[in-house]
């Protein structure tokens, strides 16, 4: 047992309370977080990531009886983290929303790049990418996930712009992942191709300006022109 592992549970009968049961687990995450990103998967040990996170493999094993266990738990941790922060971005964004559609989406979109276009966002996907073929699910579950979150952040956030009657929520579902595809994935291949630098500096501030200018007039011409074929059909049933 680790010299920090047997101070933590002195004094509690040999057994960690949850509070440091849970620090210990979150040791674990963070250092293998950071040799995995730093080494790669198959480079990095089950013993490395105790030495480094300074456990006993037992205890190591006992949470994490495989480093594919391990890898997923920290894939989950990342994600976790980042989703936490999407959300505090929103409550925060909710309170002084202003401007028009564009103003919002251009002001969205460059949330979106700060939390997403991360060395640890970055790095991660490096890593699940080179594993694809072993981790078959882990290949698209960080974006997904982070998608999810935002696609129903935008249709909130579009839905004021649009009248009621001229768009449905599958359809208006269906412009938010295109606004993703738009906005987020050419900057963050761009960063894992080491075409540009990791973080806002990267980011083509004229290509998203551009990007949300035509998904807004996009779908502005689309609704008028539901509504219009709307009208028209009722007026021929009349």
């Amino acid at each position: 047992m680790d010299k920090n592992e047997k101070q933590a549970i002195s004094g509690q009968g040999g057994r960690p309370t949850r509070e440091v049961s849970e620090q210990i687990g979150q040791r674990i995450l963070d250092a293998a977080s950071l040799l995995l990103l730093r080494d790669g998967y198959e480079a990095t040990s089950m013993d490395a990531v105790a030495l480094q996170a300074g456990v006993s493999k037992r205890t190591l094993y006992t949470r994490f009886p495989a480093k594919s266990q391990l890898f997923e738990a920290v894939v989950s941790d990342v994600l976790d983290h980042k989703l936490r922060l999407l959300e505090e971005d929103r409550e925060g964004e909710d309170q002084k929303a202003q401007g028009g559609l564009n103003d919002q989406l251009l002001s969205f979109a460059g949330r979106l790049h700060r939390i997403i276009l991360v060395p640890e966002i970055i790095g991660l996907e490096r890593v699940i990418i080179s594993e694809a073929k072993q981790f078959p699910e882990l290949a698209d579950r960080v974006l997904r996930r982070l998608g999810e979150l935002a696609v129903r952040r935008l249709y909130d956030l579009i839905l004021p712009f649009l009248p009621s009657d001229g768009r449905s929520e599958q359809l208006m579902y269906k412009d938010a992942e295109i606004f993703l595809v738009m906005v987020v994935l050419p900057p963050l291949r761009n960063a894992l191709l080491g075409r540009s630098e990791v973080g806002l500096a990267g980011v083509d501030k004229d290509f998203i300006e551009r990007a949300v200018d035509l998904f807004v007039k996009g779908v502005q011409s689309d609704c008028r022109l539901s509504a219009s074929t709307h009208s028209m059909v009722i007026a021929e049933r009349a």
